[in-house]
Protein backbone atom coordinates (compact mmCIF):
# COMPACT_ATOMS: atom_id res chain seq x y z
CA UNK A 1 0.00 0.00 0.00
CA UNK A 2 1.41 3.35 -1.01
CA UNK A 3 -0.70 5.62 1.16
CA UNK A 4 -1.95 5.26 4.69
CA UNK A 5 -5.57 6.11 5.47
CA UNK A 6 -6.21 6.91 1.79
CA UNK A 7 -4.11 10.07 1.86
CA UNK A 8 -3.92 11.74 -1.58
CA UNK A 9 -0.83 11.61 -3.75
CA UNK A 10 0.08 15.11 -4.90
CA UNK A 11 1.48 15.71 -8.37
CA UNK A 12 3.86 18.66 -8.03
CA UNK A 13 4.43 21.20 -10.78
CA UNK A 14 7.92 19.77 -11.41
CA UNK A 15 6.53 16.27 -12.11
CA UNK A 16 7.51 14.76 -8.76
CA UNK A 17 4.98 13.22 -6.40
CA UNK A 18 4.56 13.80 -2.69
CA UNK A 19 3.05 11.12 -0.53
CA UNK A 20 1.88 11.63 3.03
CA UNK A 21 2.35 8.36 4.89
CA UNK A 22 1.29 8.82 8.48
CA UNK A 23 3.37 11.65 9.96
CA UNK A 24 5.95 11.41 7.14
CA UNK A 25 5.95 13.15 3.77
CA UNK A 26 7.89 11.54 0.94
CA UNK A 27 8.95 13.16 -2.30
CA UNK A 28 9.16 10.64 -5.13
CA UNK A 29 11.53 11.49 -7.97
CA UNK A 30 12.91 9.55 -10.90
CA UNK A 31 16.33 9.53 -9.25
CA UNK A 32 15.14 8.69 -5.70
CA UNK A 33 18.02 6.81 -4.05
CA UNK A 34 16.32 6.27 -0.68
CA UNK A 35 14.31 3.33 -1.92
CA UNK A 36 11.21 4.43 -0.02
CA UNK A 37 8.98 4.70 -3.07
CA UNK A 38 9.84 4.37 -6.74
CA UNK A 39 8.16 6.60 -9.30
CA UNK A 40 7.12 3.61 -11.42
CA UNK A 41 5.50 2.03 -8.35
CA UNK A 42 3.57 5.24 -7.65
CA UNK A 43 2.45 5.56 -11.26
CA UNK A 44 1.23 1.97 -11.40
CA UNK A 45 -0.68 2.56 -8.15
CA UNK A 46 -2.23 5.69 -9.64
CA UNK A 47 -3.25 3.81 -12.78
CA UNK A 48 -5.34 1.53 -10.54
CA UNK A 49 -6.47 4.34 -8.20
CA UNK A 50 -6.78 7.57 -10.22
CA UNK A 51 -8.89 9.14 -7.48
CA UNK A 52 -5.79 9.22 -5.24
CA UNK A 53 -4.06 11.81 -7.45
CA UNK A 54 -4.58 15.48 -6.70
CA UNK A 55 -2.78 18.44 -8.32
CA UNK A 56 -0.38 20.60 -6.36
CA UNK A 57 -2.35 23.25 -4.48
CA UNK A 58 -1.84 26.73 -5.88
CA UNK A 59 -1.04 29.27 -3.18
CA UNK A 60 -3.31 32.29 -3.10
CA UNK A 61 -1.92 35.49 -4.57
CA UNK A 62 -0.30 37.81 -2.06
CA UNK A 63 -2.50 40.47 -0.54
CA UNK A 64 -1.88 44.14 -1.33
CA UNK A 65 -0.63 44.56 2.24
CA UNK A 66 1.88 41.73 1.79
CA UNK A 67 3.10 43.21 -1.51
CA UNK A 68 3.53 46.62 0.12
CA UNK A 69 5.41 45.06 3.03
CA UNK A 70 7.77 43.21 0.68
CA UNK A 71 8.33 46.38 -1.35
CA UNK A 72 9.11 48.38 1.81
CA UNK A 73 11.55 45.68 2.95
CA UNK A 74 13.37 45.90 -0.40
CA UNK A 75 13.37 49.70 -0.19
CA UNK A 76 14.76 49.57 3.36
CA UNK A 77 17.54 47.19 2.31
CA UNK A 78 18.49 49.51 -0.55
CA UNK A 79 18.48 52.48 1.81
CA UNK A 80 20.90 50.68 4.13
CA UNK A 81 23.20 49.83 1.21
CA UNK A 82 22.96 53.43 -0.02
CA UNK A 83 23.81 54.76 3.45
CA UNK A 84 27.02 52.73 3.36
CA UNK A 85 27.91 54.27 0.02
CA UNK A 86 27.15 57.73 1.40
CA UNK A 87 29.58 57.13 4.27
CA UNK A 88 32.28 56.06 1.82
CA UNK A 89 31.64 59.08 -0.42
CA UNK A 90 31.68 61.43 2.59
CA UNK A 91 35.07 60.07 3.67
CA UNK A 92 36.38 60.50 0.13
CA UNK A 93 35.06 64.07 0.07
CA UNK A 94 36.92 64.83 3.30
CA UNK A 95 40.06 63.47 1.63
CA UNK A 96 39.57 66.04 -1.17
CA UNK A 97 38.45 63.55 -3.83
CA UNK A 98 36.93 65.76 -6.55
CA UNK A 99 34.52 63.05 -7.77
CA UNK A 100 33.19 62.45 -4.28
CA UNK A 101 30.92 65.50 -4.38
CA UNK A 102 29.19 64.23 -7.52
CA UNK A 103 28.85 60.72 -6.03
CA UNK A 104 27.47 62.15 -2.81
CA UNK A 105 24.87 64.25 -4.65
CA UNK A 106 23.72 61.24 -6.69
CA UNK A 107 23.49 59.04 -3.58
CA UNK A 108 21.55 61.72 -1.69
CA UNK A 109 19.09 62.11 -4.57
CA UNK A 110 18.67 58.33 -4.70
CA UNK A 111 17.96 58.19 -0.95
CA UNK A 112 15.28 60.87 -1.30
CA UNK A 113 13.71 58.99 -4.24
CA UNK A 114 13.67 55.75 -2.22
CA UNK A 115 12.05 57.51 0.75
CA UNK A 116 9.40 59.06 -1.52
CA UNK A 117 8.69 55.83 -3.45
CA UNK A 118 5.94 54.43 -1.14
CA UNK A 119 3.85 57.54 -1.83
CA UNK A 120 4.35 57.33 -5.59
CA UNK A 121 1.67 56.13 -7.99
CA UNK A 122 3.40 52.86 -8.96
CA UNK A 123 4.02 51.57 -5.42
CA UNK A 124 4.32 48.59 -4.61
CA UNK A 125 5.13 47.55 -8.18
CA UNK A 126 8.83 46.67 -8.03
CA UNK A 127 9.38 47.86 -11.58
CA UNK A 128 8.78 51.42 -10.33
CA UNK A 129 11.41 51.38 -7.57
CA UNK A 130 14.03 54.08 -8.11
CA UNK A 131 17.07 52.90 -10.03
CA UNK A 132 20.37 52.68 -8.19
CA UNK A 133 22.77 55.31 -9.50
CA UNK A 134 25.86 54.02 -11.30
CA UNK A 135 28.80 55.56 -9.51
CA UNK A 136 32.44 55.21 -10.55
Amino acid sequence: MITKDNEPIVLMSDGDYTIQYGPYRYVVRDFDASGAFKKAEVESYLAAHPEALVPEPVPPPPTPEALASQARALRDARLVANDRQIIIASRAQRMDDPAATVRLAALDAYAVALCDWPESEGFPDLSTIPVTPIIN
